[in-house]
């Protein structure tokens, strides 16, 4: 390779070795931003499955559903009804 052809980590800008190359998607990263960023990943994917409602949650989905059959069903009874003229 040469240096313009050279691949830097997407993370530092480090250039990369290719024994030091983690490809994730179309960016490649170095090895130790490649782990800082998957423990990050990590904690916000731990942090969101925590502590989750699910009395609320099924409330929610429960009403969600009822207002979505609602909206359905009203124009089909609006057009039953015979207007007057």
């Amino acid at each position: 390779m040469t240096d313009a052809a050279k691949e830097t980590c997407a993370q530092c800008s480090r250039e990369l070795e290719a024994d030091d190359r983690v490809a994730a998607g179309d960016r490649a990263f170095c090895r130790s931003c490649y782990r800082s960023l998957r423990a990050e990943l990590e904690q916000v994917a731990e942090a969101q499955s925590a502590n989750i409602n699910y009395v609320n949650a099924a409330i929610g989905a429960v009403l969600g559903g009822l207002v979505i059959a609602l909206a359905l069903t009203l124009p089909l009874g609006l057009e039953t009804h015979p207007r007057a003229s």
